[in-house]
């Protein structure tokens, strides 16, 4: 089996637990409705890959689904529980331990646990087209992702650096006039408000590209990925460069988090996503700008110029609402907000 699962997601089950219930039935163990296959608590465990609550919301159908379909193989379920852990490893050690029955878990994790962990079932992820010239649909998305990320891991350093505040000021400096937007004095204090936050997370400083839109990336018929047209490229934290990767080609929340997981294969923490969404915010108020000191009406009436502004507003809103319950981020907004 492969060891490169980033774009899959396994169906893992305890080996241990999977045993015990098959071990446990006598000969007549085929039979249905004989009431010799009975699981009284079913335990489903997923990875935080978004909001736990969000996540069990969203699966409540599942208990019944399970129920049914375990009935059709003569197996009694009297209760199907569902859990988020804490983290993506914490379900593989309760996948490993048998504290979790069934696991829905990222090939990064099935990994680290196969000696563990029994796969039942893989499935990719749908809704990226093959055949399409919209950034959207790019089918090869994920090649790209990978791409950026094997170049911020080779780690080149340079002199300079982008620094994304400066930006924005230079932009606003080159407006003729006062910003078309009317709220633009409150949402830059409020952008302004993330830079003392981000400052205190952590940040892998290498050479980042500035401008990963999906122009910058030659993939050939072989399916290699070229990285072109470095004439931004500074250092800065690799996470920005994947936000900017992101607002160049105006996905909604759903697709950015895909994207994010795609390019951390899975492994990305609730604290790192929040991280992700406040330079989300930052380059959308910075791109803004851009597009208004052109002074190209066109482009100021673009769904382009006008989704800029809206990452900005929108992603500090969800940063300041939902990041409260991670509590890093919590005790950095408590102490800078």
């Amino acid at each position: 089996m492969k060891k490169s699962f980033w774009s899959k997601l396994a169906l893992g089950v305890s080996a241990a637990a999977l045993l015990a219930a098959c071990s446990s039935q006598s000969s007549d163990s085929g039979s249905k409705g004989n009431g010799s296959k009975k699981i009284d608590t079913l335990k489903v465990a997923f990875v935080p890959s978004r909001d736990p609550e969000a996540i069990v919301t969203a699966t409540e159908p599942l208990k019944e689904l399970l129920k049914k379909q375990l009935a059709d193989e003569g197996y009694t379920v009297n209760n199907v529980e569902i859990n988020v852990g804490t983290s993506f490893d914490a379900v593989g050690e309760a996948l490993a331990s048998g504290t979790a029955d069934v696991g829905f878990i990222p090939g990064g994790t099935y990994v680290l646990f196969d000696k563990e962990v029994d796969v039942l079932l893989t499935a990719t992820r749908s809704g990226l087209e093959k055949n399409s010239t919209n950034p959207k649909d790019w089918n090869e998305i994920s090649a790209c992702l990978k791409r950026l990320r094997d170049f911020h891991n080779q780690s080149h350093r340079v002199e300079h650096y982008f620094d994304v505040f400066e930006h924005i000021n230079y932009y606003e400096s080159l407006m003729p006039n006062a910003s078309i937007y009317e709220d633009y004095g409150d949402t830059k204090k409020n952008i302004e408000s993330l830079e003392p936050i981000i400052e205190n997370l952590v940040k892998e400083w290498t050479l980042c590209h500035i401008d990963a839109v999906c122009d910058n990336f030659l993939v050939t018929e072989n399916q290699d990925v070229y990285l072109i047209d470095f004439e931004y490229a500074a250092m800065q934290d690799p996470d920005l460069d994947l936000a900017m990767f992101i607002v160049y080609s105006l996905f909604n929340r759903q697709e950015i988090d895909q994207i994010i997981d795609i390019y951390f294969e899975h492994q990305v923490t609730p604290l790192k996503r929040y991280k992700i969404y406040s330079y989300i915010a930052m380059v959308g108020l910075l791109w803004s700008n851009w597009c208004e000191a052109k002074q190209d009406q066109d482009l100021l009436n673009s769904s382009y110029a006008k989704q800029q502004y809206n990452y900005a507003k929108t992603f500090y809103q969800i940063v300041f609402d939902e990041a409260r319950n991670v509590t890093e981020f919590s005790e950095l907004v408590d102490n800078h907000g």
